[in-house]
């Protein structure tokens, strides 16, 4: 009987480890990106096209006349906070009688229809002929139409489109990422984030961490550190800055003795509130540059509220790629920046 009652307290502790064990492994799931799902059992295949471009299906006409500087002008705007100018998306016009198949994959695709026939309205279609492909139409029976409908609901349109861009790239990231830093970033930091497995983890400090992508022509990299938050002047543009300035001349050293980044002051810093998993949060572009050197380039911050360690998390993604064109490679270190969750 004492044998007996032994070997039941052996099994009550060994099955009550194996629970805890159990419920520990199984108390962070590691969230899904949007696109990055199996798709072959839908039959389509993966759009295709090059970042930031649309394909324009339009007559040439139209394209030539006011209506296509009105679209060109709005969607070929310049990409906020860049050291040069860069389209916010670059367009191909195709001919309506030339939109065959060759075309039907691309990764975002544009309508134009203005005649007596269409109705006035406007739609954004997902994987339409392809996956992770976008489809937006615009319709109207004349110009007078058309230009109300463009400009009431353009800035959405674009927005979407965006966001989209960065959807791609984190889907493409899902399913090369770095297990092994994203661990120590949720062990010492409570947050989840989605880093790539062409990015390393260069610094780990009590309360900093780099993340860091090298090539031979460009470096991104990803800067993770807290601060109390004491009240919502934490999120006001001069914080936030001044924040960052004191961070990166501690912790992100230029190429000379004395050198580190900095914010280029003389350039205006564009701020944006959003939602990040739920949580209050503030976004900021602009340009960095090195004191004591002569390199620089665009950076993105996201500062999010963690209401739970009364705190606010921020995450800042910086690129330099020399003379070539920067864009791209922003919205990237955006991409990942914006997979941002706070842990419970």
């Amino acid at each position: 009987m004492k044998r007996f009652s032994i070997f039941l307290l052996i099994s009550v502790l060994l099955l009550t480890f194996s629970c805890k064990n159990n419920t520990e492994k199984k108390s962070f799931k590691e969230p899904k990106v949007k696109g990055s799902e199996n798709h072959m059992y839908t039959g389509l295949r993966n759009s295709g096209g090059n970042a930031g471009e649309i394909e324009i299906v339009i007559n040439k006409k139209l394209w030539n006349s006011a209506v296509g500087d009105t679209i060109f002008n709005f969607f070929a705007q310049p990409f906020p906070a860049l050291p040069q100018d860069e389209p916010f998306f670059k367009m191909l016009q195709i001919a309506p009688n030339a939109f065959a198949n060759i075309y039907k994959e691309h990764r975002t695709i544009m309508f134009i229809n203005i005649g007596k026939s269409y109705p006035r309205g406007w739609k954004i279609e997902h994987n339409r002929w392809a996956y992770n492909q976008i489809v937006v139409t615009f319709q109207a029976p004349d110009t007078t139409q058309f230009y109300d409908l463009f400009r009431k609901t353009r800035q959405r349109v674009l927005d979407t489109l965006y966001l989209e861009e960065l959807h791609r790239y984190q889907a493409a990231f899902y399913n090369f990422r770095n297990k092994e830093v994203i661990d120590r970033i949720k062990e010492k930091f409570n947050i989840y984030l989605l880093i790539p497995s062409a990015y390393s983890l260069d610094v780990d400090k009590n309360n900093f961490a780099w993340i860091a992508r090298e090539t031979a022509v460009s470096s991104q990299g990803i800067l993770i550190y807290t601060r109390p938050y004491t009240s919502r002047k934490n999120f006001s543009i001069k914080s936030i800055t001044n924040l960052r300035d004191t961070i990166t001349k501690y912790h992100v050293p230029g190429p000379q003795e004395g050198s580190y980044m900095q914010i280029e002051r003389l350039y205006p810093i564009q701020s944006q509130v959003l939602t990040i998993d739920g949580h209050y949060a503030v976004l900021i572009r602009g340009l960095w540059k090195t004191h004591g050197a002569f390199l620089g380039g665009p950076f993105v911050n996201l500062s999010v509220l963690d209401q739970k360690r009364n705190r606010i998390v921020v995450v800042d993604g910086f690129a330099y790629a020399g003379k070539l064109d920067k864009k791209l490679y922003l919205w990237q270190v955006e991409a990942i920046i914006r997979t941002l969750k706070i842990l419970d």
